[in-house]
């Protein structure tokens, strides 16, 4: 499932329309508009449109912006108002505050499955998600065959004994590990986590999706450092859509991290030669319900302001 098809062409102004408000030169971030005629005659002064080195990134910014419907596009989609009231009715930012506040990562869910309307309502909020120039390389693999969950999960899980395996020689830790790397295969509860996976795993149990009915993997080319940072922020945007419908989520990094160095098991599960795996999350029903907001220490902070401030 891919939702980067922008079906969107800005052809032009529609001058009858146009007052020359002038909006669409300023939030434009191509720079595509422009003042055409005598700059000294307002009324002999015209807008226009040219987008000779197709610099246009379909963002929408100018039609979102005119206030009188000027800008002549083609779209598969129309331009839609606003609802009424919205802006009344918009969250404040105490009720944001908390709703994120209580997002929680979800690991044990519910037998019940999700509905493909509960699972496409949550893609439809993830197509507004921004990214680096919008440039939308996003393509998802989403899975609710039980089956095939299964099997990917047993796979990651192989992947991780593997690990295990050549990490517990000391020659490899002290020779052809550095950094952090090695700092954290030396840390005491490094192999204690990856035991209780295993163990999890030889008990019959999903130590990887958490026997998630639905889980999403996120993957695209590599563009410079940003593909990772697009896909985590539309990530965000899933899980908190998906929060205000009831639906549980959590960023299942391990698995992202096995699928992004094994080739096999992106083979597995479609994802095409010169694609990565930036992201994978499951959705489910969440089986248990909390009650209190847990604290967070305040984010480190450097403050350049000037002086006297």
């Amino acid at each position: 499932m891919s939702l980067n098809h922008i079906m969107l062409t800005i052809s032009g102004i529609n001058s009858s329309k146009c007052i020359q408000c002038q909006k669409c030169i300023l939030e434009c971030p191509s720079h595509l508009f422009t003042i055409s005629g005598d700059e000294s005659y307002k009324e002999k002064q015209f807008i226009i449109f040219s987008d000779q080195y197709s610099l246009c990134i379909k963002c929408g910014h100018c039609l979102a912006i005119c206030p009188v419907d000027a800008i002549k596009y083609e779209s598969t989609s129309e331009l839609t108002d606003f609802p009424p009231n919205w802006k009344n009715t918009k969250p404040d930012y105490d009720s944001i505050h908390t709703f994120l506040r209580s997002k929680r990562s979800i690991r044990h869910f519910t037998s019940e499955p999700l509905t493909m309307d509960e699972i496409s309502a949550v893609l439809d909020s993830m197509r507004y998600s921004p990214s680096a120039s919008n440039a939308r390389s996003w393509k998802f693999m989403v899975l609710t065959d039980p089956q095939l969950i299964k099997e990917l999960s047993t796979k990651v899980v192989k992947s991780i004994k593997f690990t295990q395996k050549i990490l517990k020689n000391w020659i490899v830790r002290k020779l052809f590990l550095f950094g952090n790397t090695r700092k954290m295969v030396n840390e005491p509860g490094f192999f204690v986590s990856i035991n209780r996976v295993l163990e999890d795993a030889k008990n019959g149990k999903d130590p990887i999706f958490f026997d998630a009915p639905c889980v999403i993997i996120i993957y695209s080319p590599k563009y410079g450092n940003l593909a990772g940072c697009d896909s985590g922020i539309i990530t965000t945007y899933g899980m908190l859509a998906a929060e205000a419908l009831g639906i549980a989520s959590c960023w299942i990094g391990i698995a992202q991290e096995v699928m992004m160095r094994l080739p096999s098991i992106r083979k597995l599960i479609g994802i095409p030669r010169g694609y990565l795996p930036w992201s994978c999350f499951v959705l489910g029903k969440p089986l248990h319900q909390f009650k209190k907001l847990p604290p967070r220490d305040p984010l480190s902070v450097q403050w350049r302001v000037k002086e006297n401030e």
